[in-house]
């Protein structure tokens, strides 16, 4: 065993199977694949899945190898899953066109998200499978852009357990930015699978073809022992092209198929004499040690990626680790490592440092808000052209311009288009005219600093009021016009992402400075000039802000926030009681 020193403390141990049982790794045989893959179809999917039919009627006859069989498994609540199609090899145009049918059919957005029934529907799949094709191999894909939020965990991890054995290959697709990361994870080190993370349609669709199209191997699965200062609960792999796979140890054993030639563990102490110093030009170490870095930044252990770091030194990677908070920025990192893993050139683009040192206090999107909202001379565009905003909820509808069921049913009932149309007419006239909000000046600017904090959710908002007018009906008072005004939210943060990256402002010279300093403005102050922010590249939080956070700390906040609404609630009732009921008699 080699041990690759990184501190006193904590080393990478490479186990050399090969060695290890004094013995050739014998290739394994190639055989037909049965291909299972299972797609999330809950709601939030609802977008994607349009494109995911497509790609399945387009690309599956030229994707599934001749030999080959695909089945089909959706999924979204507890109850929610079935069998799309099972055991399809798709030779001919007639099995083509079913599938597509089904597709179409099938593959529709619904409901909560469940990883257990599909599981199930899985296993059973591979035991039918089996006996019509017994010297054939499976492997697994899962996809999902959510969390396990309509059963437990335990029933998910043990249909897992059972079809560990069955599998020769396994993939668990990450899809977008608020997929449960760790639970993904934690699905495909059981069954010894790779995760792979999906930005968007274009990163999962490369993800998918290249698993359909790959060629399997049969290779029986065996039991080895863990070092005996194997730190974390897993060991991983690292194929030629790239393919990083973790696998569960327990009870100090891993399973992993019999053709491995090496595994790798993080220890607290050397397993042998046989220690490696960093040595920058031995290439396949810098592969071991970026492969270590994904692994780890993967796993969260984000302590022990310093330790990696100061070892390897990489300039660049180091600065934008140092500002990966947020899963999005994190997903970025990651992609970028796995980059340095297959591709040389893709390593110290800025060169290497022994002396990397974070700054723990990095200028970040809350220190951005929390510098315009302290300036009372700050002010927002929203009218300007550089102001771009993405909403994060349903556009609201008038309700003067519904029908209702019974409208409906007066107009279906029409036996021509003449009676159709007077029908429509005479609603019409019933309906109260819409009415339209006018602002008075769409491109003054609105000051920040009415910020709107989610309770529920990591949201963050910048509420603005408009002033302006309404244009009302005829109507018996002689009014055209009503003076009034209206506020509106636009969400900076969602969910933790950045919901908008730029901002058009005009600020106090001070406040210029601060931004300038950050390199977030250039050129010399005017003011009343309107600056555009753009701050896309910027941490949401830094080091210094989330390293004391603890869950002990938050449930403990969460005590005293109950407590006073509670008190709130108290009081309410009790001004009510006294005062307001009394105002209102008077």
């Amino acid at each position: 065993m080699q041990n690759i020193k990184f501190t006193e403390k904590f080393y990478l141990t490479v186990m050399d199977l090969a060695k290890k049982t004094d013995t050739t790794v014998s290739k394994p045989k190639q055989q037909p694949s049965n291909i299972i893959f299972i797609v999330d179809v809950s709601g939030s999917m609802s977008y994607e899945l349009d494109l995911i039919r497509k790609q399945l009627k387009n690309k599956l006859p030229s994707l599934v190898k001749e030999g080959d069989t695909i089945t089909i498994i959706w999924f979204s609540g507890r109850n929610d899953s079935g069998v799309l199609m099972e055991e399809v090899e798709i030779k001919t145009l007639t099995n083509l066109q079913t599938v597509n049918a089904a597709i179409d059919r099938f593959l529709k957005p619904i409901g909560a998200t469940a990883f257990h029934k599909p599981l199930v529907l899985a296993k059973e799949s591979i035991q039918r499978i089996k006996k019509n094709r017994p010297n054939t191999l499976f492997s697994l894909i899962f996809l999902t852009d959510g969390y396990n939020n309509d059963c437990s965990w335990s029933d998910v991890t043990k249909s897992l357990k059972e079809i560990e054995n069955d599998l020769s290959a396994s993939t668990f697709v990450e899809y977008g930015y608020y997929a449960d990361s760790r639970r993904i994870a934690e699905m495909a080190e059981l069954v010894g699978g790779e995760k792979v993370e999906a930005q968007r349609f274009d990163d999962y669709e490369v993800v998918f073809e290249n698993k359909v199209q790959r060629t399997n191997s049969s290779a029986k699965k065996v039991l080895v022992d863990a070092p005996a200062n194997t730190i974390f609960d897993f060991g991983f792999t690292i194929s030629n092209d790239g393919e990083i796979i973790l696998y569960s140890v327990s009870n100090n054993q891993v399973m992993i198929p019999e053709n491995t030639e090496s595994i790798l563990f993080f220890s607290d102490k050397a397993n042998s004499k046989d220690i490696v110093n960093y040595n920058e030009a031995d290439k396949n170490l810098n592969k071991l040690i970026y492969t270590s870095l994904y692994v780890l930044t993967d796993k969260l252990k984000n302590d022990y990626v310093d330790h990696v770091f100061k070892v390897l030194g990489d300039t660049n990677l180091y600065s934008v680790f140092s500002n990966a908070y947020g899963k999005e920025k994190l997903m970025n990192f990651k992609a970028m490592v796995r980059e340095c893993v297959t591709d040389e050139s893709k390593r110290f683009y800025l060169g290497r440092s022994t002396n990397l040192v974070a700054d723990e206090n990095a200028y970040c999107v809350m220190n951005l808000i929390d510098d315009l909202t302290k300036d009372e001379n700050a002010l927002l565009y929203t009218g300007h052209d550089d102001f771009s905003y993405k909403r994060i909820g349903a556009k609201k509808v008038n309700k003067a311009g519904i029908l209702t069921e019974e409208e409906k049913k007066q107009i279906a009932s029409a036996s021509t288009l003449e009676e159709a149309k007077r029908i429509t007419e005479s609603i019409a006239a019933t309906k109260e005219p819409e009415l339209h909000f006018e602002a008075s000046d769409k491109n003054a600017g609105s000051p920040i600093s009415n910020l709107v904090w989610s309770s529920e959710r990591a949201n963050l908002s910048i509420g603005v009021r408009y002033n302006g007018s309404v244009k009302l009906p005829d109507n018996n008072f002689g009014l055209s016009e009503i003076k009034t005004f209206i506020f509106r939210n636009y969400t900076i943060i969602k969910d933790g992402i950045l919901n908008i990256n730029r901002l058009p402002v005009s600020l106090s010279e001070t406040t210029f400075n601060t931004l300038k300093a950050n390199k977030l403005v250039d050129g010399t102050y005017e003011a009343g000039k309107i600056y555009t922010i753009s701050f896309g590249h910027l941490p949401t939080v830094n080091k210094s802000m989330v390293k004391n956070i603890s869950a002990k700390k938050l449930g403990e906040k969460e005590y005293e926030l109950l407590k006073l609404k509670a008190l709130e609630k108290a009081y309410k009732y009790y001004e009510e009681l006294h005062f307001h009921v009394n105002q209102k008699a008077s």
